[in-house]
């Protein structure tokens, strides 16, 4: 489990011995080769939306002067070397081959370190004329307040990355008409 999720091995058990003990699983075996089994699965996934909110991550907002602002940062990211996932609708859109509707929101993230996404916006609106804005964005930037885990199981859908479906639920429960 650590391996597949790039995790350290005392966060995977930390993480089984919790849900254990909160009784949304069971496991039988000896602990290092014991097979842990979801119970309450649909109990879990209330308590972790319960306990997260696309607003946790900190967004900037802004106007790009193109028809497609997810082929933007695509194109973007690919010349400067960040990471990034669409979500939310738009990435509901793209999953069923839509063009997605304004705003989209995308997590994008260096990997340089915690200020580093404050350079790369700079640099963005300097070289490539991203407008800030607080008034009808059509792109909002999400830094994620969790790192990497927003991109775990993301795909690519015609060269667009969008987040995994389990990370489109967790991010549109709490919106008007969200996922359930």
């Amino acid at each position: 489990l650590a391996t597949t999720l790039k995790i350290c091995d005392t966060w995977a058990a930390r993480v089984l011995a919790t849900l254990v003990f909160e009784r949304f699983a069971t496991r039988e075996g000896k602990r290092s080769r014991s097979k842990v089994f979801l119970t309450n699965v649909e109990n879990l996934m209330t308590r972790w939306k319960l306990s997260y909110h696309i607003t946790y991550n900190k967004d900037f907002s802004y106007r790009v002067l193109t028809k497609n602002p997810t082929s933007t940062i695509d194109s973007l990211a690919k010349k400067e070397g960040f990471r990034y996932a669409v979500t939310g609708q738009a990435a509901k859109d793209i999953k069923k081959g839509r063009v997605p509707n304004d705003p989209v929101q995308i997590f994008v993230m260096t990997g340089d370190g915690p200020d580093d996404i404050h350079t790369l916006l700079n640099k963005l609106e300097d070289k490539y004329d991203l407008i800030p804005t607080h008034k009808n964005p059509n792109l909002i930037i999400l830094e994620p307040h969790v790192g990497e885990g927003v991109f775990f199981d993301s795909v690519a859908v015609n060269g667009i990355v969008c987040v995994s479906d389990l990370q489109i639920e967790l991010d549109t429960h709490n919106m008007t008409g969200g996922a359930k």
